[in-house]
């Protein structure tokens, strides 16, 4: 029964909700009409762009209320199975009695004058919950990649009495910065000609899959999400 749900925010979810609240009664209508037009992204630095300068605020803050609050809060209401006004009533019973002293006089009140604006952004399959399935698709892989360079050195061949330089050697290696679990490691693979030249097949073998794809999902009607600085 939602009468019985209690949970306790963390912190980050207190800070996005602080924000949240900051944007007003009329600071929030305009995220909800904003919201339902939004184009579905994995590009959350470009989402938070474009929402402060639309609503006028630092990226900052909407980075705070749509990653510390809209997006976990949506998949805590999808986990719980309720529905939008039973969650809110819960979220705002538990923010009541499980959030900090100090943050209740300070957000309560603003909390309330907000609340009844907030059903858009949580009604079932809204912007910022499907966002969140999704982007948690992409950051729940295991060691995503941060960075990719290739080096290239020329390395020397020395004469037997080192005082001549009778060849240089090209070599290539490859350095893939990634991540595993909260530390970034980096891994070096040493290539030669032939491995770049099968790099670039597969890179453009990956690019045709993407367009062939991309062809047949449209006529789908749903949206292909894909993440780098485009989205």
């Amino acid at each position: 029964m939602a009468d019985d749900v209690r949970f306790k925010i963390p912190e980050s979810g207190l800070a996005g909700l602080k924000t949240l609240i900051g944007l007003g009664p009329d600071g929030v209508a305009a995220l909800c009409e904003l919201a339902r037009d939004l184009p579905l992204t994995l590009n959350m630095r470009g989402l938070a762009a474009r929402l402060a300068n639309e609503l006028q605020v630092e990226t900052r803050a909407v980075s705070q209320f749509v990653m510390g609050a809209l997006m976990p809060l949506n998949h805590l209401r999808v986990h719980l199975k309720l529905e939008t006004l039973d969650f809110l009533r819960v979220l705002s019973e538990n923010l009541e009695k499980e959030a900090p002293e100090k943050w209740r006089a300070e957000n309560l009140a603003g909390w309330k004058d907000i609340e009844g604006r907030l059903g858009p952004l949580f009604e079932k399959d809204n912007f910022f919950s499907v966002s969140n399935k999704a982007y948690q698709m992409l950051v729940n892989r295991p060691n995503p990649v941060q960075d990719v360079k290739i080096l290239s050195e020329l390395r020397p061949v020395y004469s037997e009495d080192a005082n001549k330089v009778k060849a240089f050697v090209l070599a290539k290696t490859l350095v893939v910065d990634y991540m595993e679990g909260d530390g970034k490691k980096t891994i070096y693979l040493s290539m030669d000609m032939d491995d770049l030249r099968s790099l670039s097949l597969e890179v453009d073998r990956a690019k045709l899959k993407r367009e062939t794809v991309s062809e047949e999902v449209f006529g789908w009607g749903v949206d292909l999400l894909t993440y780098g600085h485009q989205g």
